[in-house]
């Protein structure tokens, strides 16, 4: 928690890059200094223009946006690689050659 122009406390959410869908990550911040930023769960991070920190009352309704888009992507991609493991074997099958992989 920091304290914002008026000295009252505000909690604060850290956003971060990485690799995987939607492309970030998040965690409440503990505390902030010039260099460093400590976050629940991930420990001590070195500070960098690709984080945004963000005030809670902003953070919580993205995080709960972020969760559903992540939970219909993964849904989304699920059928994607299920329909096209079918279509793998169908080639297979229609070349008259065994799957390498089974």
């Amino acid at each position: 928690m920091v304290t914002n122009k008026n000295s009252k406390p505000v909690k604060l959410w850290l956003f971060w890059p990485y690799d995987n869908f939607p492309g970030c990550l998040w965690a409440e911040v503990l505390s902030v200094s010039e260099k460093t930023v400590v976050v629940e769960g991930y420990g001590k991070l070195g500070r960098s223009d690709k984080q945004v920190l963000v005030p809670e009352v902003q953070a919580l309704p993205l995080i709960e946006e972020l969760i559903t888009l992540v939970e219909n992507y993964d849904s989304e991609i699920s059928k994607v690689k299920h329909n096209y493991s079918d279509l793998l074997i169908t080639t297979f099958k229609r070349a008259r050659v065994a799957k390498p992989c089974e």
